[in-house]
């Protein structure tokens, strides 16, 4: 036997509007300007200091990441990240990363975080 289930939503009324969210008021400064959302980094140890003060910058905003130096390894960001999470890199990638520093950082900097 077949059943039909009919749902109490009135035809005038927008279905999508009950989806919807209101965003949060901004904070205004005292002209009524909003104030920018700040980021909170988390501190990724001294490895990930190492490799942020390793990474080239970024010629248009300046910036230093370590998404933006596993782009310049041409490896994925998730591969650097789990080297910061476990804290250990490899040789071959601790030299990768002092030729592309440009005397930032040297190999001796690295010498904690290498593994075999």
């Amino acid at each position: 036997m077949l059943s039909v289930y009919i749902s109490a939503i009135d035809i005038d009324e927008d279905p999508m509007a009950a989806r919807t969210r209101t965003p949060k008021p901004r904070a205004l400064d005292e002209n009524g300007v909003p104030v920018p959302f700040e980021r909170k980094l988390k501190d990724g140890g001294k490895l990930h200091t190492l490799l942020i003060k390793a990474c080239p910058p970024d010629p248009v905003t300046g910036a230093q990441s370590v998404p933006l130096l596993a782009k310049k390894l041409e490896m994925s960001k998730q591969a650097l990240n789990y080297a910061v999470a476990r804290g250990k890199v490899r040789p071959g990638l601790a030299q990768k990363i002092v030729d592309l520093a440009d005397g930032r950082v040297t190999l001796s900097d690295f010498t904690p975080f290498v593994f075999n």
